[in-house]
């Protein structure tokens, strides 16, 4: 049986399987994970978007098999992979250009279309914002066979999420904020608080009222009241979570103070987090350098540590101001995903820029907990890999 009749035949028990890509064990713990797609009359080029391709969030055209109406690619990756991916279907005739810099303008126009994929059932759907409605995004899920389980997959909400608008004047808006109430554990004492960047993200798609409430509820966490603070539209985020003196105000000024006017929690710094993902990591890292009396505990996971004001790409600011002058005494919990590798004009990825961070906080006195997770940039890992970081700041056991 000559490659290309092995490869259509692999490709041909994927699309009949129904049940998502063919995972074969290969040696040294990895896989060989194979994708198809059934192409239509009217479809032309097909990519695969996915947090594992390379460098972390990378696009790679899938051929079309020889004498076939498929397109199929292979990767081989590391059998403890989690991720999620999508199939971009371009127009017919549609040429796409080299290199990914230059692709990625034309994965956001309407020369095509995402969707997930046809043969795989599992998927991580974001909700609808019903302020900014339209189609809800849809990725597949890839979990290869020694990735770790989901947990608390279907836990239940046992305490309460409510919806609330807060004013700001220091930001000369107000910000929809979802407030978490854990499930109660008799005899306890104040809650902990915790603040979560990107929240309406945490607070529905990741599930991570759940996963307290689960926490709480087998006795790993203490009580937890969480704010869930969302922005305000995309170009909002970029700006106010990139080490802004105005949004860290916000947080500590007013959205602190508003919630402590209407729940119990304590004061303590060292029983308070801040935590986030990508910018909403780097943030955190902000306010716990601007404010440590406030914030003793971070939770960051694949921060954006490779930002700079003046120099996005090249410098990392966060390493120098917490090597240089840094509080001491916070404790953090920091990861990275091992396919974040995507090199940057400075030769460095997003991973080496968070090793320099990791070094930097601790080199100042800090306890910093670092873990790997191996995925890329990915909702879908953050999801997973959130209560360990929890149980690193706040688990009763620890």
């Amino acid at each position: 049986m000559t490659d290309s009749t092995s490869e259509l035949n692999t490709a041909k028990r994927v699309i009949a399987g129904g049940t998502g890509p063919e995972v074969v064990p290969v040696a040294n713990d990895e896989v060989d994970v194979t994708f198809a797609y059934q192409c239509g009359a009217q479809d032309g080029p097909v990519v695969m978007v996915g947090g594992f391709v390379s460098g972390g969030l990378v696009a790679r055209v899938m051929p079309r098999l020889p004498g076939s109406d498929i397109a199929s690619r292979t990767w081989r990756l590391p059998a403890d992979f989690m991720g999620t991916y999508l199939f971009w279907v371009g127009h017919q005739n549609l040429e796409l250009p080299e290199p990914f810099e230059q692709l990625l303008p034309t994965l956001y126009s309407d020369a095509g279309k995402p969707i997930p994929d046809p043969s795989n059932p599992d998927r991580f759907v974001y909700p609808v914002d019903p302020e900014n409605p339209g189609e809800p995004m849809v990725h597949s899920i890839l979990r290869c066979p020694q990735a770790p389980p989901d947990q608390f997959a279907g836990a239940p909400m046992l305490g309460t999420l409510t919806e609330h608008r807060v004013p700001s004047r220091i930001l000369g808006d107000e910000r929809r904020v979802w407030v978490h109430e854990s499930t109660v554990v008799p005899g306890a004492t104040s809650p902990w608080l915790m603040v979560v960047f990107d929240g309406g993200v945490y607070a529905h798609l990741m599930h991570t009222p759940e996963i307290v409430d689960a926490m709480v509820a087998s006795g790993e966490l203490p009580p937890m009241l969480t704010l869930y603070c969302h922005y305000v539209s995309d170009e909002a985020r970029h700006a106010e979570l990139a080490c802004r003196e105005d949004f860290a105000s916000f947080v500590v000024d007013e959205l602190v103070p508003w919630a402590a006017a209407r729940w119990s929690f304590s004061e303590n710094p060292a029983q308070t987090i801040v935590a986030g993902s990508s910018l909403g990591g780097l943030s955190s890292a902000w306010l716990a350098y601007r404010h440590p009396e406030r914030f003793g505990n971070v939770l960051a996971s694949s921060p954006s540590f490779g930002w700079h004001p003046d120099n996005p790409i090249r410098t990392n600011l966060m390493a120098q101001l917490w090597a240089e002058d840094g509080p001491v005494g916070v404790r953090f919990y920091v990861e990275m995903g091992l396919l974040e590798t995507g090199v940057g004009e400075d030769a460095r990825s997003w991973y080496d820029h968070t090793q320099d961070f990791v070094a930097a906080a601790r080199s100042h006195g800090n306890h910093v907990e670092y873990q790997d997770f191996c995925g890329g940039h990915d909702y879908f890992c953050w999801q997973a890999t959130f209560p360990r970081g929890l149980r690193s700041l706040a688990g009763l056991g620890r």
